[in-house]
């Protein structure tokens, strides 16, 4: 063996072993930061970078998915957490603490067993909005769109600007999702005449695109670009994905002028 290849071996353990040993203290910070079951921490202090590796693959990749599906930055509920709010269904069986199971699975990802307990909850409160919002979210999730749309719609009754636009922009991705093309484009700019959702500027400039209207859809995508670079940094990362798409439809929009 040449005395190079044995200084390339070398070197490439040293790095292999440098890598474990980061990522092995990220996922006991993350485990730290984000998981409600401290005894994570002690796995992976004990066991190592396997107990991180398993840390990795059963919390951290799955809360990370979570997020770039939802935009949800909560913690995943612990398993006792869940066994006590079920126990208070049995016992009690209030709404209230209907809500609170059905908060807990869908925080879990678990979005079937959200779903029951949130109409659990509003059969004895029917015009809880909360409840119907977050109701309409989980179904969204499963892509029961048009049993999101009523919930939303009993919503709209009591609140129409529920969230701070939060609930008229789901009805506008679920328009979008659905092909309703035309009453996205409506519910989209009736949407921009109060609230700022990054969102909702792609979706239409994507419409506007679709139409023909390129110089209109120009210039919502280079608003929300510029907004963007200039947000805080949380508003940033939670808006990553619009960021990028704007910039890639941008692009589609000099093209065909």
């Amino acid at each position: 063996m040449s005395d190079t290849l044995i200084i390339l071996l070398s070197w490439g353990y040293r790095l292999i072993t440098i890598a474990s040993v980061v990522f092995w203290i990220w996922m006991i910070i993350d485990s730290a930061r984000n998981s409600e079951e401290r005894w994570w921490i002690i796995i992976i202090l004990f066991t190592m970078w396997i107990g991180a590796l398993i840390y990795f693959f059963v919390r951290w990749l799955p809360r990370r998915l979570r997020e770039k599906q939802g935009g949800d930055f909560k913690r995943i509920p612990s398993r006792r957490k869940i066994l006590e709010a079920e126990m208070a269904v049995r016992n009690i069986g209030n709404a209230y603490q209907y809500i609170q199971l059905a908060d807990l699975y869908f925080d879990a990802g678990n979005f079937d067993k959200a779903i029951t307990a949130y109409k659990d909850a509003l059969s004895m409160e029917e015009d809880n909005p909360e409840t119907l919002w977050n109701l309409s979210r989980a179904l969204e999730r499963k892509k029961e769109y048009e049993s999101a749309k009523t919930y939303l719609e009993k919503l709209f009754a009591i609140d129409k600007d529920f969230g701070y636009g939060d609930a008229s922009m789901l009805y506008c991705r679920i328009l979008f999702a659905t092909g309703e093309t035309d009453k996205a484009r409506k519910e989209l700019e009736a949407h921009l005449e109060k609230f700022t959702h990054p969102e909702a500027y792609v979706l239409l400039a994507e419409i506007l695109l679709k139409e023909g209207e390129n110089e209109r859809a120009r210039s919502l995508l280079e608003k929300v670009i510029g907004d963007l670079k200039v947000a805080p940094k949380f508003n940033f990362r939670k808006n990553r994905k619009w960021y990028r798409k704007a910039k890639a439809l941008l692009m589609r929009a000099n093209i065909r002028s």
